[in-house]
């Protein structure tokens, strides 16, 4: 199962998002090319890109953002993203109640195949899954609204993960 952790941290009303990370490897010779791209990454990637464009690690290769949205090729396979078009983007936004309580996390969009788990942390190295909340579709988003009155917790995170889809 592949995952991907997105962060954010919330102090005061500020919002500062955490970034992402992948990973590309490959060698090649005049007769023999190596490549450690997983053959489902090269599947995905050859969907959005033609067999010229595949051989160019600043386009394809799994830490690349060939649509300069922030999210590289790695992760927007896991969140089922377009690459090239950079409106095709996970968003992750705090709507903040004026009085402090309840916190909703607005996030998405997720699509089929695609799962998440929600945590909190005070120090930003150890991290528990929140328990209850409310879990609301909003169009191709999800709203999770947590009451941070009993929480001493200031900082979450949303851990994406691929899931077996149903057919």
């Amino acid at each position: 199962m592949k995952s991907f952790l997105l962060g954010l941290i919330l102090v005061g009303l500020g919002v500062a998002p955490i970034g992402v990370m992948g990973q590309i490897a490959s060698a090649e010779s005049a007769s023999f090319k190596l490549d450690l791209r997983s053959p489902a990454y090269l599947a995905w990637i050859s969907a959005w890109f033609s067999p010229m464009e595949l051989d160019d690690p600043t386009l394809t290769g799994l830490y690349a953002d060939p649509d300069h949205d922030g999210a590289n090729n790695q992760f927007e396979l896991l969140a089922k993203l377009n690459p090239r078009d950079a409106r095709s983007r996970f968003r992750l936004q705090p709507l903040i109640d004026p009085v402090g309580t309840p916190l909703t996390l607005e996030f998405g969009p997720i699509h089929e195949g695609v799962g998440f788990l929600v945590y909190t942390s005070n120090d930003l190295s150890t991290w528990t899954l929140v328990q209850g909340g409310e879990l609301t579709p909003f169009g191709s988003d999800w709203r999770f609204t947590i009451d941070t009155s009993t929480l001493q917790h200031r900082f979450f995170r949303i851990h994406l993960n691929s899931t077996p889809t149903t057919d």
